[in-house]
């Protein structure tokens, strides 16, 4: 028999498993969006590309964590992980991977920055030119 008390507990139980499937997942963010984190100094910002690609130019702040080399998580774990980390690639393959990949290492709140530093050059956005 259904009843008003099963039903509720039913509309409860898919309501926290929502909440919990939000839950450790990143967000979207534009790059005017990030640049305005950065200068506030509210965020680690984390750039996932190779050596070779930093040495185009990068993000101010940034830290270089390559999403293809090994020590990947060793450089993120010595990271404050309930401190927003804004994250970006070239366009934004690798840092979706490395988002998901963060807030599975416990990190709390992941900015995964849209179109990568191709987006944020083209939003003419400061680069820092090693």
């Amino acid at each position: 028999m259904i009843t008003s008390r099963n039903i509720l507990v039913v509309v409860t139980s898919i309501m926290l498993m929502s909440v919990m499937a939000c839950a450790g997942q990143s967000k979207k963010i534009a790059p005017a969006e990030a640049k305005k984190l950065i200068d506030a100094g509210k965020v680690t910002v984390l750039d996932v590309r190779t050596p070779g690609e930093w040495s185009t130019g990068y993000v101010p702040t940034a830290t270089l964590a390559n999403w293809n080399d090994t020590q990947f998580e060793t450089i993120v774990k010595k990271l404050d992980r309930k401190k927003p980390v804004v994250v970006y690639c070239a366009v934004g393959g690798r840092s979706a991977k490395a988002s998901t990949r963060l807030t599975e290492l416990g990190f709390t709140n992941v900015l995964d920055m849209s179109g990568g530093i191709t987006a944020w050059k083209n939003a003419n956005l400061p680069v820092v030119q090693p």
